[in-house]
């Protein structure tokens, strides 16, 4: 039934029996994330039933949840109520072993899920001497801009780690008094930091590859303003027609298999450095067998057209996922079919541009040569 309930069509006798669940579906409006199936009760005439408390605190095993580190078993108790249990939410658990003694250096630490699943693990030691003072302190945060923080004011009493709270990358660079501290290394397992001492005051940080991205700004709004300058100031060649379309491409015009095998690898290094190689081994080939086969450029631009206005917004339809108020980490991975789809779209618009100026120029040839291969001539007296 749709709430799940199974009733037999005629009595079972038997003094022990199995029940395997063969398939299932989610109801209608269930989150995908609930992927588990099982069994809630079995009721009937003669089943027997077991008593099951449901509030009081919860009686969990030492080592209901344990961890391996530095070649040792770290053994926990959850603890809690058992009303907290039922309703799913986080319990706390409490070391129940020995004590593990960690060897010098990186120690990996494995947690595997079981009746209990770890989510935030905190491990602590017996403080060995008094903590000392923090080497320096922060006087003005600065003002943060586009992949910088700029005028930044420390003030160190010894050297220490200048700690920059941004997702560690390569890639930032962090300057003192206008010199630099070179590639940051990871700090608290998740951000960039950088060695500094006494006399470091003013600090910036940078993310170097942005430098990349302005000339890439810089080169793209440089080609647009010469293109708005060719649309406004140049004339249309004497080769197009004088209503300025462009010749529609009519016939198939097949390439030749080695000819369209040699696009298909250009353009499979383009969309994989591009995008991804992966997309790059999919693109090559396809393009090379749209050349080969000589599909025309109305239709490469239909079906471009229909995978950006169907498909598209089919695919977040057909398959939705709840953003959690910005706190779904997998929310971009869950939508990235639509990504590729429109790569797709890219790619079969591109080539669509390609085969239209390609048709363009073979005409305004076409044009050229007309009079003198028609053989006609005239002359006056």
């Amino acid at each position: 039934g749709p709430t799940g309930d199974v009733s037999l069509p005629q009595p079972a006798h038997a003094a022990s029996f199995r029940l395997d669940v063969l398939r299932s579906a989610l109801p209608r409006g269930a989150s995908p994330a609930v992927l588990a199936v099982g069994i809630g009760e079995l009721s009937g005439s003669g089943v027997p039933t077991a008593p099951m408390r449901t509030s009081g605190a919860l009686d969990a095993a030492c080592g209901a949840l344990s961890a391996n580190v530095g070649g040792g078993a770290l053994q926990l108790r959850p603890t809690g109520s058992l009303q907290a249990l039922d309703a799913g939410q986080p319990l706390r658990a409490q070391p129940c072993g020995p004590a593990l003694e960690l060897p010098a250096g990186p120690t990996e630490l494995h947690a595997r899920a079981g009746v209990f699943a770890p989510y935030v693990l905190r491990l602590s030691s017996p403080v060995a001497h008094a903590a000392a003072p923090p080497a320096g302190q922060v006087l003005d945060t600065g003002t943060e801009g586009f992949g910088k923080h700029d005028h930044v004011r420390v003030s160190f009493t010894r050297p220490g780690l200048l700690v920059l709270g941004e997702s560690y990358n390569r890639g930032w660079r962090a300057k003192c008094n206008g010199h630099s501290l070179g590639a940051p290394f990871v700090v608290d397992g998740y951000s960039n930091g950088w060695n500094a001492g006494p006399g470091c005051k003013d600090v910036s940080f940078a993310f170097a590859p942005n430098r990349t991205l302005d000339v890439g700004y810089a080169i793209s709004a440089l080609v647009c303003l010469v293109l708005l300058g060719l649309l406004i100031f140049r004339r249309p060649r004497r080769g197009l027609p004088a209503d300025g379309e462009l010749p529609v491409d009519a016939d198939a015009h097949r390439w030749p298999l080695g000819r369209a095998l040699a696009a298909g690898v250009g353009v499979a290094v383009v969309v994989g450095f591009a995008f991804a190689l992966r997309a790059g081994v999919v693109a090559g080939p396809l393009v090379a067998l749209l050349l080969w086969r000589g599909v025309r450029t109305k239709e490469l631009t239909l079906a471009s057209a229909g995978l950006l206005v169907v498909v598209v917004p089919l695919v977040y339809l057909i398959w939705p996922d709840a953003n959690h108020g910005g706190f779904n980490n997998n929310f971009a991975d869950d939508h990235l079919g639509a990504h590729w789809v429109g790569v797709a779209a890219f790619v079969l618009l591109a080539l669509a541009l390609g085969r239209t100026l390609a048709v363009s120029r073979a005409s305004g040839r076409s044009r050229a040569r007309g009079p003198a291969a028609s053989g006609e001539a005239s002359a006056e007296p």
